[in-house]
């Protein structure tokens, strides 16, 4: 069935959050976490090998036992001469399996009575199991195998040997070794993330200086210099910020020398004009307002009807030349 639109729209914002969460992070503290969740993943598969493996021994180990046990118990058993023996066999038996691992048995006799039972023995290991949780052992447990030895001297069976087997030592082993091995790679990855972290400050050491340099162009310091590096890709892009800081520095230079003779020029412009304003333009405004002036006395001596046009003239020419 399709996503619903608010379930896609949901988990696109998720993501869009996620990138944009993760973009804000330093870099030094995005390799560290790249690389442990790499680690976290190496782990986790370890460990699956770890349990099948885990698994295997348990399963080779308690079949290698019961078979050793079968024959073992099968040349002790010819030994037998007549049917009242086999309670001693079987109280010999029992103390010889008192301290033996992956493996219990129990006697019977003709009629199916137990002489002595499996579970005397597999309580020995109740103590080596304590530590491994129901869960690893659930995973690691094999499946359990039994094998039945006839007791049969001269041909007339007297009872029997059931030989079980008990990987709970197995077990117990496997998951103080994978404890052992957790501990062990995870103190490793401690290490490892402690020593990665100084170890990237100086190696990312140069990019934060180039930045802080970035910077410094950015306010206009071109005397600004990075020292060069010793790691050798970053070299090449500290010597190309100081070749661009010192044709930066020559290009402003230049337009600061630029700008200097733009205002002088301006400068030595305005002079000429104020000049020429002073030495022409003011002789000729002076004779200008002089004709008005003689003009408006000599249209004084005219009847008004004549005089009065002309003197208005001579007002608006004054006004212009004073303006």
């Amino acid at each position: 069935m399709p996503d619903s639109p608010s379930a896609g729209a949901a988990r696109s914002g998720s993501l869009a959050w996620l990138r944009e969460t993760w973009s804000k992070l330093p870099f030094r503290w995005q390799i560290l976490i790249t690389i442990s969740i790499v680690a976290l993943l190496a782990s986790v598969l370890s460990g699956i090998f770890a349990v099948f493996d885990a698994r295997t021994r348990a399963d080779i180990e308690t079949r290698a036992n019961i078979e050793l046990w079968a024959n073992h118990i099968a040349v002790k058993a010819q030994s037998l001469e007549r049917p009242n023996e086999l309670q001693d066999f079987a109280d010999t038996l029992d103390k010889e399996m008192a301290s033996v691992r992956h493996v219990s048995v129990g006697v019977r006799d003709a009629s199916g009575v137990a002489l002595v039972s499996p579970d005397h023995h597999s309580a020995a290991t109740d103590d080596s199991e304590e530590g491994a949780p129901s869960w690893f052992v659930t995973l690691v447990q094999p499946d359990i195998e039994s094998r039945s030895v006839d007791i049969a001297p001269h041909g007339q069976f007297i009872g029997s040997v059931v030989i079980n087997g008990v990987p709970d030592d197995e077990i117990a082993e496997a998951w103080d070794l994978l404890k052992l091995l957790a501990l062990l790679w995870l103190g490793a990855i401690a290490l490892m993330m402690v020593g990665l972290y100084f170890f990237l400050g100086l190696v990312l050491e140069p990019l934060a200086r180039l930045g802080g340099g970035m910077r410094e162009l950015e306010v206009g310091h071109y005397a600004f210099r990075l020292d060069i590096p010793n790691v050798r890709e970053l070299e090449p892009i500290a010597t190309a910020f100081n070749e661009l800081a010192a044709a930066l520095g020559q290009v402003n230079a230049e337009n600061s020398r630029l700008y200097r003779q733009l205002i002088a020029v301006q400068e030595e412009e305005r002079r000429e004009i104020s000049r020429d304003l002073h030495d022409e333009f003011g002789p000729c405004l002076f004779g200008i307002m002089a004709g008005t002036t003689a003009l408006a006395h000599h249209a004084k001596t005219l009847p008004a009807h004549q005089a009065t046009p002309i003197i208005a003239c001579v007002d608006e020419i004054v006004q212009v030349s004073n303006h």
